[in-house]
């Protein structure tokens, strides 16, 4: 001001930019943070913007910390490690550094997504288990270094990406449910058979008929069903951690055995008076309790009752 006055110059006003969020991004940030996923700002900005648009988009809460680049620089990983869940914000980062925070979170297990759009992200894009860059305003160097594009550099793609990844899970997971049940019954059917010294319960031409016309088609619909409810809650991270776990061969186990016990017993009964009456009611028997389960499988959280 003094300078001004000096050059007989007069102060008319002040002029500010203001680089605001999308409209969409804190509704976007609030549904990804409640699907389990943790969402940290790395940038070169000043500390204080950082946190000002960190607030405004719900990165930055009480809880949470904010670390400046001249700061994280003197602390080691160690040091950085064990406050690394309270951090949700990087300020004034170089690119070097920017490569340094993901490393960290992958030495924790998390499962990094990067998203970026400039020269000084592509390290980072390229080291983190799935980069992102910006299709429109991004460089060509973050392009190339990603692994998906964002067409339109919304953020609310990625919550929409993320439901539909978990909705693709869920599908495999349903039809892997049911095509070890089924198949896992008849499995049962023949050993019981070979255990007990009996004619077989089954066919080929039975087997055949089984496993490609009723397994072939529900396992297409099963394939196409609606997306699961509650794809973005924070427990489907807990409770869907591997494609075959614990919980899911539990269930093969059980539903297979019920069908498979229904089956022997009819078979039992019957194939003393009339061998192909037994082998048919037995074909039967298993063909319905494939169309029960493929009900049942339709949802991993309410019974075919609800569904």
């Amino acid at each position: 001001f003094e300078k001004i006055a000096e050059e007989n110059g007069e102060l008319i006003g002040f002029y500010g930019l203001l680089d605001t969020l999308r409209a969409e991004v804190p509704a976007a940030v609030i549904k990804i943070q409640k699907a389990g996923v943790k969402i940290v700002m790395a940038t070169g900005d000043r500390h204080e913007t950082a946190c000002y648009i960190a607030q405004s988009a719900s990165i930055l809460k009480e809880k949470n910390r904010a670390l400046e680049g001249s700061e994280f620089r003197k602390l080691s990983d160690e040091q950085v490690s064990a406050q690394l869940h309270a951090i949700t914000v990087f300020s004034r980062v170089l690119p070097e550094e920017k490569l340094r925070i993901v490393r960290l979170f992958q030495q924790q297990g998390h499962i990094v997504g990067m998203v970026g759009d400039g020269v000084n992200d592509a390290p980072a894009l390229a080291l983190a288990d799935l980069g992102i860059a910006m299709g429109t305003v991004g460089t060509d160097v973050a392009k190339q270094a990603s692994d998906i594009i964002l067409l339109d550099d919304s953020f609310a793609t990625i919550v929409t990406a993320i439901e539909q990844g978990r909705h693709i899970f869920t599908s495999f997971k349903r039809v892997f449910l049911y095509f070890f049940t089924t198949n896992f019954s008849e499995v049962m059917v023949m050993v019981f058979a070979f255990g007990m010294g009996i004619p077989l319960p089954l066919l080929a031409a039975q087997i055949l008929w089984l496993n490609l016309v009723t397994d072939g088609f529900l396992d297409c619909s099963l394939a196409m069903e609606p997306r699961e409810l509650n794809l973005l809650s924070a427990r489907w991270l807990k409770e869907n951690v591997t494609l075959i776990d614990q919980g899911l061969i539990y269930r093969i186990i059980y539903q297979s055995a019920v069908a498979a016990c229904i089956a022997c017993y009819l078979f039992y009964r019957y194939y003393q008076t009339d061998l192909v009456l037994a082998r048919t009611v037995v074909l039967a028997t298993l063909t319905t309790a494939e169309w029960v389960m493929a009900l049942n499988c339709r949802s991993f959280y309410r019974s075919l009752f609800k569904t």
